[in-house]
């Protein structure tokens, strides 16, 4: 079973930036295509209230096949899809194929994307991470200066730090 999440943050012109974690563990990958990596598709949609579609988004994880040698329990590869969208609410569906075995899986869930105005104090929505550090150049995982690599799963390990990623609007003196 793979983990996914969203999570929004202020973006530009007053449209929120929503986040799309997505993990799928080791576990769960038949293995590589002939050509070495594993071929795993993640589409997402999101839905107005009417069940209208707003946007869809299809593409490969990507997958080196060197990290499907890394049998640690609970290892996983992380990705994050992002998407700048005016607030309101939605559905948000989330699906991973596994192109080797044909297995696949899909969640479902309503979504509330916040407005992050200028004009009171506002806190982002809260990253749920596996850890976080200072990272400069680019980067998917890189938010202000840090590379936030997120724990879809929203579960840790009894021996593992948590880190919460958030941001703060509008503090002003």
């Amino acid at each position: 079973t793979f983990g996914t999440y969203p999570a929004g943050f202020r973006g530009e012109g007053g449209k929120t930036r929503l986040e799309v974690y997505t993990g799928v563990p080791l576990s769960e990958i038949a293995g590589p295509d002939s050509g070495g990596a594993a071929p795993v598709e993640r589409s997402i949609a999101l839905f107005d209230t009417t069940w209208r579609e707003v946007l869809r988004a299809k593409d490969l994880l990507p997958i080196p096949a060197a990290a499907l040698a890394d049998t640690a329990l609970g290892a996983f590869i992380p990705d994050v899809k992002t998407f700048d969208l005016p607030p309101g609410d939605y559905h948000l569906a989330v699906q991973v194929t596994d192109r080797t075995s044909n297995r696949m899986q899909a969640y479902r869930q309503k979504v509330r994307v916040d407005r992050y105005g200028t004009d009171s104090l506002q806190v982002s929505d809260i990253e749920l991470a596996e850890r976080i550090a200072p990272h400069a150049g680019p980067d998917p995982f890189v938010k202000n200066g840090l590379r936030v690599l997120p724990m879809p799963s929203r579960a840790y390990r009894r021996d593992q730090n948590p880190f919460l990623y958030y941001e703060v609007y509008n503090l002003t003196p």
